[in-house]
């Protein structure tokens, strides 16, 4: 069984190096050095809780841009699988890559068991998405990996921290919006 740490605010943001879609070495805390910033951990681009997941996520990011702010989008997948993908459902987001999924487990997501990645309430969210016209697609990456959304601050500390408790499970968008509130006011005060 795997244990690893789950961060929770307060705590220090893990600094690791994910690519760009170019492949290009992109250090983690470059990101939050300037503006504070929202990092979606999703599983990988090509599962319908991705995608759905995506649908969303740049609507946030004019909305944190607007209050200094910035969205980034983390998979679990090779840099040149990202870039496509990034173009055609998360335009204008920052999408990077963790091949390896190192920085995932540094931030503490790990594997799904089988009612995490199976169970009634997967099949429900399954459904929802299906009716927003999504649908299961080839899978990349591991489909076994659990997808976690995290806010930090400019000065390094995380500031949200949101597990997953199933592959379809994401924090929402009043929760979102919350959170990234909440960073920025934090932010201000800094």
């Amino acid at each position: 069984m795997e244990i690893l740490h789950r961060l929770r605010p307060g705590e220090p943001a893990p600094d690791m190096p994910v690519f760009d879609p170019t492949g290009a070495v992109v250090s983690l805390a470059s990101l939050w050095r300037e503006r504070p910033a929202v990092l979606s951990f999703l599983r990988h681009f090509t599962l319908i809780f991705s995608r759905t997941e995506l649908a969303g996520l740049p609507g946030f990011n004019r909305e944190g841009k607007a209050l200094g702010g910035q969205v980034v989008v983390i998979v679990l997948a090779k840099p040149e699988e990202s870039l496509a993908f990034a173009a055609e459902r998360a335009p204008g987001l920052c999408a990077l890559s963790d091949p390896s999924g190192a920085a995932y487990r540094a931030w503490g997501l790990k594997r799904g068991n089988a009612a995490q990645l199976f169970g009634p309430a997967v099949w429900v969210e399954t459904a929802k998405a299906s009716l927003k016209g999504e649908a299961i697609s080839k899978v990349s990456g591991d489909p076994f990996q659990m997808p976690g959304t995290f806010t930090v601050s400019t000065d390094g500390i995380v500031r949200y921290a949101y597990y997953s408790l199933h592959a379809g499970d994401y924090p929402g968008e009043s929760r979102l919006m919350k959170a990234i509130e909440a960073l920025a006011a934090v932010d201000k005060q800094g």
